[in-house]
């Protein structure tokens, strides 16, 4: 008879331990069981699992029909699920109620979903560990208490986890909606050669609803979970208020949408024959506002052209939220929705006013995030906005310096959505290169980034939305150093470097750093010379062949120029000596 297994660590499947009675496999890091474990061993009759990391009861057991001992204390159990109680009560009747299952220790959760189980460990008849049932289990809010305690004062401190006092359910008015996210293996075979467990639970309490996002993570397997309880159709609630207790006079959403005074928008769905679903069906609308249908003259004109969507508002405002009616919910928008297919790059690549956009993403290899999923601004210059660009730049850009293209490119991107609605005043956003985007409405209602105006605004794609600029927003990582120089007031310097035929080595050269007089120095001059080997000297002795941040700088540094056998050296001061 086998007394002890050895370490479970990496599980092949089925185990061949035929003819044992007694399979103690505890401490030994379990945390999952594959469901044939014991295809080979059901004569089995006592099994201990304790002392493991289990967050479940596995499936395997439920193969065990000659079990009458089943010690599963002190792992990670938050509940037993309805399978298993109806087999766990089976296995008892067959043995005359002497079955004994060992379950303390573990991680009892009291809620609403495990109420059933609280409600079967009171009752059942089987032999447990703890004879009084007090097993201690946690609230959602965290409160640990004993579960006789639990069903004795009903306090399952969540949204929906209230009880009434005859019937022991969640009440009716709360509505759950669950979607299970999941990365399945393939293949038949079960090879663990890991026994790392992640759990984690994300929750929101957003007053009308409550939000929790559990998940869980095996051997390098993802599972997650989002669940949403809130108010079923017809019922309310006030923030700390328990459950939804308050009825709301609802009605059915084309009545709801006759109140609100949408004739055009209930017209149209009469028109495409859509009258009886937004009756009946359970459905989330957002309904245009009469006048925006003026806007689209010839929408009424024909049953065929008439599109509905159902859908978030797509850069749209919302202009009144959440009449509730008996069979679903109406959002008021300000304009008619219009379906959205096209990608960023699709956009870009049917617009004639976008070639140098187009061409640019192509050079920079970035068409991939224009083209696959994503939520991305895109504040795309229209070929009017690249012709004003200086035409040494331009074609730095476009024919061969990819490096300059692609932060130039990132500099027009941020990586969320923001829709003209939410800019309001002065505002500011990251874009790609970490670097803040000045976002401003004029008081005449115009849109500025950086400057340049927005002359289209709200092109929905479907991985984001689009801007078109009248000016291109070129960053300094996308200039050469005489461009930085021209640009921060020191272009005296540039046409100097310019007349000596300096300007291509610099421009050419990586890793250097120039020290530019501004204008105002060179103006200060008395003289500049004009013979240009003097002249090539002064200019060489204000660059240094290397790449020197001010801050890396330390006291008495000295740096050699590219004016060979001089030095420029460099010295820190602190206040209030020399400059008190």
């Amino acid at each position: 008879m086998l007394d002890k297994v050895a370490c479970f660590t990496n599980i092949q499947t089925p185990y061949n331990l035929s003819h044992q009675l007694v399979l103690d496999i505890s401490n030994n890091n379990i945390w999952f069981l594959p469901e044939n474990a014991f295809l080979n061993n059901t004569e089995i009759q006592n099994l201990n699992i304790s002392y493991n990391l289990l967050y479940d009861i596995p499936k395997a057991v439920l193969s065990l029909s000659n079990l009458q001992l089943f010690d599963i204390h002190n792992n990670f159990i938050q509940s037993i699920n309805e399978t298993v109680r109806k087999w766990l009560e089976q296995q008892n009747l067959k043995y005359g109620n002497k079955f004994q299952l060992f379950l303390k220790g573990n991680r009892l959760r009291c809620t609403s979903d495990t109420l059933e189980f609280l409600e079967w460990i009171t009752k059942t008849n089987i032999s447990l560990d703890k004879p009084k049932r007090d097993y201690r289990c946690t609230l959602r809010n965290g409160t640990n208490m004993t579960i006789p305690e639990v069903m004795q004062t009903k306090q399952i401190f969540f949204f929906s986890d209230v009880v009434t006092t005859k019937t022991r359910r969640p009440q009716p008015n709360i509505c759950t909606y669950k979607d299970i996210i999941k990365n399945e293996t393939s293949s038949d075979e079960i090879e663990i050669t890991s026994h790392h467990v992640i759990r984690s639970q994300v929750c929101d309490d957003k007053g009308s609803s409550y939000k929790c996002t559990n998940s869980l993570v095996v051997g390098g397997k993802e599972e997650t979970i989002v669940e949403i309880k809130e108010c079923c159709p017809g019922f309310t609630r006030k923030i700390n208020q328990i459950g939804c207790p308050t009825a709301v006079e609802t009605k059915n959403l084309l009545d709801k949408a006759k109140e609100l005074k949408l004739t055009k928008f209930i017209e149209a769905m009469k028109m495409a024959g859509l009258e009886q679903d937004i009756k009946n069906g359970n459905i989330t609308i957002f309904a245009p506002v009469d006048k925006s249908f003026d806007q689209m003259s010839d929408l009424l004109a024909s049953k065929s052209q008439i599109t509905l969507q159902l859908m978030t508002a797509n850069c749209i405002k919302v202009k009144s939220r959440d009449a509730v009616a008996t069979n679903g919910v109406i959002n008021v928008v300000e304009e008619v929705l219009e379906p959205v297919s096209e990608t960023l790059m699709e956009i870009i690549s049917s617009d004639p006013e976008m070639s140098y956009m187009k061409t640019a993403i192509g050079k920079s290899d970035l068409g991939k995030m224009f083209r696959d999923e994503g939520q991305l601004t895109l504040f795309a210059p229209s070929n009017s906005a690249f012709r004003k660009l200086d035409p040494i730049l331009l074609s730095r850009i476009l024919d061969g310096d990819t490096e300059c293209l692609i932060k130039l490119l990132q500099n027009h991107i941020l990586p969320n959505v923001i829709c003209s609605h939410a800019i309001q005043g002065r505002s500011k956003s990251k874009n790609m290169l970490n670097h803040m985007l000045n976002l401003t409405r004029a008081a005449d209602n115009k849109l500025f980034v950086n400057g340049a105006q927005s002359v289209d605004t709200d092109v929905m794609a479907t991985n984001g939305v689009l801007y078109v600029i009248d000016d291109v927003l070129v960053p300094d990582e996308a200039l050469d150093v005489l461009e930085i120089a021209r640009r921060s007031g020191a272009s005296a310097i540039v046409k100097l470097i310019e007349d000596t035929g300096l300007a291509k080595t610099l421009q050419t050269t990586q890793n250097l750093t120039l020290f530019a007089p501004s204008d105002a120095a060179i103006g200060n001059l008395e003289k500049v010379p004009t013979d240009p080997t003097e002249l090539m000297k002064v200019l060489t002795f204000h660059v240094v062949p290397s790449e020197e941040h001010t801050c890396r700088l330390y006291n008495d540094q000295q740096l050699d120029t590219l004016n060979s056998g001089k030095q420029i050296r460099f010295n820190e001061y602190t206040t209030p000596f020399p400059f008190a």
